[in-house]
């Protein structure tokens, strides 16, 4: 009987223990969780198309292409952002700069000092700057809300629909009102 007590309770004991959180690390490093480095192939698919069609609508020879990493849901819109609840994390970041090998790419979080810049008003375009939005599916079509402005009287954005074409996503068209400057 003794025995037998002994051993539920040591298995009980080891089983708690095996289900308790693991100890510190005594390195001095942190137990918390590390973000996520995968990325949605899907997703970078989507927005590598995107990127590609918006950085290619103007001249197309960017010193610098700017991508907001806030996917806002008026992305379209020539008006401030609305409805940013989603972001690129920096594993798509990284994703997307080795997947585009677009010389000059840049993401960034808030494009107000590129477009406060002396001269971007007026001069030539150099740079652009790309705002995204969600991906979103309707009426049987992949969409996305985006917009392009590189400076004075150059700049554009609507709805755009994408499709999968064999391993690629490709833009296949517009919906809705577009913008143009």
């Amino acid at each position: 009987m003794r025995r037998t007590l002994v051993f539920v309770i040591s298995t009980v004991t080891l089983a708690l223990a095996a289900c308790s959180d693991p100890a510190p690390p005594t390195d001095g490093g942190s137990s918390l969780p590390q973000p996520s480095t995968k990325v949605d192939e899907e997703r970078l698919g989507v927005y590598s198309a995107l990127i590609t069609e918006l950085s290619g609508a103007e001249t197309g020879d960017w010193d610098r292409v700017y991508v907001v990493t806030s996917l806002c849901d008026d992305a379209a819109a020539p008006s401030g952002p609305k409805g940013c609840d989603d972001s690129l994390s920096a594993a798509e970041q990284a994703a997307l700069r080795e997947r585009l090998g677009i010389d000059g790419l840049r993401f960034i979080e808030d494009p107000t000092p590129i477009y406060e810049r002396e001269g971007w008003l007026a001069g030539p375009p150099s740079e652009i700057v790309l705002r995204l939005g969600p991906i979103v599916e309707r009426g049987g079509e992949l969409r996305v809300g985006a917009s392009y402005g590189c400076g004075g009287l150059c700049g554009s954005g609507t709805t755009y629909v994408l499709e999968r074409r064999g391993p690629e996503w490709k833009v296949v068209g517009q919906r809705g009102m577009m913008w143009i400057a």
